[in-house]
């Protein structure tokens, strides 16, 4: 069926082609296929604000997953438990809605937006905010949306060391042999150490390297999302880094340094000496 392609194509499907693409979700959609598929990687998404990266990862990509291995447990993480949450609420309300065409339904009484079982399997989904406990839940399929919050929190050591510990000691530990951990970000630190370094526990055999699918405004069709116009450089250039170059630029700056300036203003004081 055409909803098996893909989480696009499901979405496409089921929206009546309300719901865009785009080539950037392409790539998220290739993604979760590999995942279906039994290749379970270690992988970072990362694109600017804006672009649909969380409804397409953290919505519809684990519905269609669940449609396709409804035998499978995920779990949806994010900075907040209310927005992991959200995300939870939205995908039961769809299986609700769906459910006839997808081919899976809720199990009576386990359909909390935090926590639901699919009807006649094992399989289902449960939502936590990062840096809670996730005792006696584990997973298949992980999902990190969003773990920082804004700038502010991802510029605090403190927080980074924080948030490194529970996906280390927490998240890791309860995704299942065979297992995908997906983490999707606004680039607003150098996350590849926190979301590639050392493998999830896998099958045997199976393929575990860390990889990252990189997106920035400029290969999202030179638009914020999906077709809206670019702001202009507002910003300062440390934000702008992140939200659309996705690379965090220095504070102090790249190329030029005031410590350089002084310098050389100083060399030309002598040489006129």
């Amino acid at each position: 069926m055409a909803m098996d392609r893909s989480p696009g194509a499901m979405a496409a499907v089921l929206t009546e082609g309300q719901e865009m693409q785009a080539p950037h979700l392409g790539l998220i959609d290739a993604a979760f296929e590999r995942v279906a598929a039994g290749v379970p990687p270690r992988l970072l998404l990362t694109m600017p604000p804006r672009h649909g990266k969380s409804r397409r990862a953290a919505r519809w990509a684990p519905l269609w997953y669940l449609r396709r291995r409804p035998e499978h447990r995920v779990m949806i993480a994010s900075y907040s438990s209310d927005l992991a949450d959200d995300h939870g609420r939205w995908i039961r309300d769809a299986i609700l809605t769906y459910g006839p065409q997808i081919g899976i339904d809720l199990r009576p009484g386990s359909s909390a937006a935090n926590r639901f079982d699919l009807l006649g399997t094992e399989g289902g989904a449960v939502m936590a905010g990062v840096g809670g406990g996730l005792p006696g839940k584990g997973a298949h399929l992980a999902v990190v949306d969003d773990p920082i919050k804004d700038a502010a929190e991802a510029s605090s050591p403190t927080m980074r060391r924080r948030l490194w510990e529970w996906w280390q000691a927490v998240l890791l530990t309860r995704i299942e042999p065979g297992g995908s951990a997906i983490l999707i970000q606004t680039r607003v630190i150098d996350l590849p150490a926190l979301a590639l370094a050392g493998p999830p526990p896998v099958a045997p055999g199976a393929e575990h390297a860390g990889e990252e699918v990189r997106c920035c405004s400029g290969s999202c069709s030179g638009s914020t999302r999906l077709g809206r116009p670019r702001a202009g450089p507002r910003a300062r250039p440390y934000l702008c880094g992140w939200c659309s170059v996705r690379t965090p630029l220095p504070t102090a700056g790249r190329f030029s340094k005031r410590s350089y300036v002084r310098r050389a203003l100083a060399c030309c004081r002598c040489r006129r000496a």
